[in-house]
């Protein structure tokens, strides 16, 4: 069952070259799993009956999957399917986005403790931002997610499988509220992968900075927001900006 998407993905950002880049450019790097700050990320156990693992056992898992079963019986050794399993995750690009943009946690690690910005892309049914083929959320888990024989062996199970390591995280992270948007080659710049729809300036954003960012924007069809702290509970409020 697909999660439902919401209208707007962020990204978090300090307000730098790279920064700038995105917005000059209209492109976005996709980086592999090895650039991530969680070493933890894309990890997956697999299953000790792969190391048990018979024909009859593989005919049984695979069933009508012929391909599969070729596979199996041409002696593919389990050591190099799981390698070939984890080879091809480290390849992929994961673009990681968040679902609100009221995340205090990732306005103080991300966007330079509240004086960057925080980009937001529309989500629609164009873009790849709304295709379930691309993006998907995060689940957020005790242990590491477990990879059966019939995943190593059989292309359709593989990729189901890949898909499922690719968006489990340990629950350490859920305060992230992570969504990803995948493509087979990281480590490359892309277009963006949805229309650059808004773009929130944090509490602490110079106003050198704003005016910077809304002359390199001028004439898009963006709006600007301020974020602002809530005067009675740790929160944060937005308002439309107008003037720096």
């Amino acid at each position: 069952m697909n999660d439902p998407k919401p209208e707007v993905l962020y990204k978090y950002r300090a307000v730098n070259k790279f920064t700038l880049d995105i917005l000059v450019s209209n492109q976005i790097y996709f980086p592999t799993p090895a650039k991530f700050n969680d070493p933890f990320d894309t990890k997956c156990s697999f299953s000790k009956s792969i190391e048990k693992a018979s024909y009859e056992e593989a005919k049984k898992a695979f069933g009508s999957d012929a391909d599969g079963m070729l596979v199996f019986k041409a002696g593919s050794s389990k050591s190099a399917a799981t390698d070939k399993f984890t080879r091809e995750l480290s390849q992929k690009g994961i673009l990681s986005l968040c679902e609100t943009k009221n995340n205090q946690l990732l306005w103080a690690h991300y966007a330079a403790d509240h004086t960057g910005i925080c980009i937001g892309f529309e989500v629609s049914n164009e873009n790849s931002l709304g295709d379930s083929k691309h993006t998907h959320k995060v689940n957020y888990t005790e242990s590491y997610p477990s990879i059966s024989p019939k995943s190593l062996w059989s292309t359709r199970h593989r990729k189901e499988a890949q898909h499922r390591v690719l968006h489990t995280k340990s629950k350490l992270w859920s305060y992230e509220q992570e969504w990803r948007c995948i493509y087979p080659e990281g480590d490359k710049v892309y277009d963006v992968p949805g229309r650059i729809c808004e773009i929130n300036f944090g509490c602490r954003t110079t106003n050198s900075d704003k005016s910077l960012i809304k002359r390199i924007l001028a004439g898009s069809n963006l709006k600007f927001y301020q974020a602002e702290l809530k005067q009675n509970d740790f929160g944060l409020k937005f308002r439309l900006a107008r003037e720096f």
